[in-house]
Formats: structure tokens, sequence, C-alpha cells
């Protein structure tokens, strides 16, 4: 039994005929009642009643016609769906955020990826700078925002933007009010409120070099993991904090930024990625990155205004 058996019968028995059959398919009447000769003696079983108006299937007939029918219908129907465009398979994008950057960066990242592709899925993990980038030169990340003065070999950078340090200060202090920046001296006397050095080195060190140019001490120190806990504790009146001016994406509204005077120590925030393995749609992706960081810079700068001058 082959599949060119399988179409003649089918052919017969909508046909109802064999002579019609024959005309249908284009093949001599003989060779048709052979073939079907042949499918009664393999099947061991009668498949066609023969009358003189035509033929009837037998139940047996019947069974194999709707079994006939069901193949021949999936062997024709193979070249369309090879035709038809294919769907693209779901691609897990894996990126790590620093915090600040998870706040200010994640809900625009996963817009722009799925704006891209929409297989393009966004998995994100938050961590330390440190810690991102082990995950990123394991192969356990793709992609990761990070705050470094240098970044390790084996890494690229594929993105990146100057984030100038600003002072948060409870909206009800007396160094919140006014609009030029803030003398760091000024700020002799108040508690200091600091990343710890394993949470981000650069930005722990960047802050004392802040404080050590001004003359301050900075001997009076409360360590926070990350910039969110940082602004949460200015606002509960527990001290001031320095921190990157993007943070004030985040900040309470009682918390009020203020740009700092004769201070050229800069923050920087980039992507990276692995410089061995590209990422999906590269090019497109990093364009909406430094779209988004444009964005940040005027959404921090139109938010630092506005505290000001509440």
């Amino acid at each position: 039994m082959d599949i060119r058996q399988l179409r003649y019968f089918k052919a017969i028995v909508e046909c109802g005929s064999v002579s019609l059959a024959a005309r249908r398919l284009f093949v001599a009447q003989p060779a048709l009642s052979l073939h079907v000769r042949t499918l009664e003696r393999e099947l061991s079983c009668k498949l066609l009643e023969r009358h003189r108006a035509g033929v009837n299937p037998t139940a047996a007939g019947l069974a194999l016609y709707a079994e006939a029918a069901a193949i021949v219908e999936r062997l024709e129907a193979i070249p369309v769906r090879l035709a038809a465009p294919r769907q693209e398979l779901p691609q897990l994008l894996r990126i790590g955020f620093i915090p600040t950057a998870l706040f200010s960066l994640l809900s625009d990242l996963v817009q722009c990826a799925s704006a891209l592709s929409p297989s393009l899925i966004v998995d994100a993990e938050e961590g330390s700078s440190a810690q991102l980038l082990l995950s990123l030169s394991q192969h356990e990340l793709d992609a990761a925002f990070v705050r470094v003065a240098v970044v390790p070999r084996g890494v690229h950078i594929l993105a990146e933007r100057e984030d100038p340090y600003v002072v948060a200060i409870h909206s009800e202090h007396p160094l919140s009010r006014g609009q030029r920046p803030l003398e760091l001296g000024r700020l002799r006397n108040q508690r200091l409120i600091f990343l710890g050095r394993d949470q981000c080195a650069i930005c722990h060190d960047h802050a004392m070099a802040i404080c050590f140019s001004a003359g301050l001490d900075p001997s009076e120190i409360r360590y926070v993991p990350n910039f969110a806990s940082a602004l949460q504790h200015v606002a509960a009146g527990l001290g001031v904090a320095i921190v990157p001016a993007s943070s004030s994406l985040v900040a309470p509204t009682s918390v009020t930024l203020r740009s700092l005077a004769h201070s050229d120590v800069h923050s920087r925030l980039q992507f990276v990625r692995n410089a061995s393995k590209p990422l999906p749609a590269e090019t497109d992706l990093v364009a909406g990155v430094e779209r988004q960081f444009s964005a940040i810079n005027r959404k921090s700068v139109a938010s630092r205004r506005s505290k000001n001058r509440l």
C-alpha cells in the first residue's frame, strides 16, 4: 500500500465511479481497477460494492476512505506549512541592573526589546556592579548596567553616560534651600550616608574623595546597601547623602537634591556585555539604551529643579 493507491481509492469513493475517477485523475480505468484489487488483496477485505451505476464503499471501504482522506490532506498541507512565515522562537535576554538603574531603566528596556522583536524577552537580575560583572564573565548574563572606574578585560562597553553627584537633603533642612550649587564645606558636622564599599566600591570611593576635597572628615557615616535606601534614610531625617543625579527619579518628595559646587568627581553608568558574545539586535538595542540615557538626564534635571522649588 502506498500514497498513490490511497489517493486513487479516495477519488473513486468521491466520484462513485471508477470511470469518473479515471477521468479526474487522468489515469486509465483498468489501472485504477487493478489498484483497488491490490488493496483488497493486501487488506483481505472487500472495499467496494459494484453496481450498474458505479460503486459504493463497504464498511471497510468507508473506514479506509476516512484514513486515506486524512493522510492525503496532511500530505498536501506540507508545502503550505513550509511556505508560511516561521514563527520566531522566544529568545531570553538576561540583563543585570544595579539598583538605581533597575528603577529608571527596566520598564523602558522591556518595551524597547518588545518593539524590536516580540520574541525577545528580558529577564532582569539585580546586584552590585562586582556581582553583575562576575555573572557576565561566567555567561550567566548577556549584558549589564554597572558603575565601575575601569571596565575589566573581556567586557565591552556598549553605551555610557556621565552621572554627576548631588547632595540629598531633607526638604526641611536649612541646607535644602537655595538654587545655587552647594558649597561642600557646609556639609561639615552633618551625618553622612554612604553606600558600603562592598556594594559599590566606586561610589563609596567617590563620596569619600568629595568629602576629602572639601576638607571634610567623614568620621560619622551611616552605611546603606543602595541609593534607594540612602534616600529613604534622608527622608527620615537621619542625615545627608551623596548620590548620583539620576537618583532623583526615585527620591521621595521630602528629599531635595542640590548640585555640588567645585566638584569634578562624576559617576558613570555603563551598559556592557561580554566582549565575545554580541547581543541580539544589538545596534537597535544600544540605540534604545542611549535614548533612555538621554531621557534620564532630562528627567533628573527637571526633577531636581522641581524639588528645589518646593
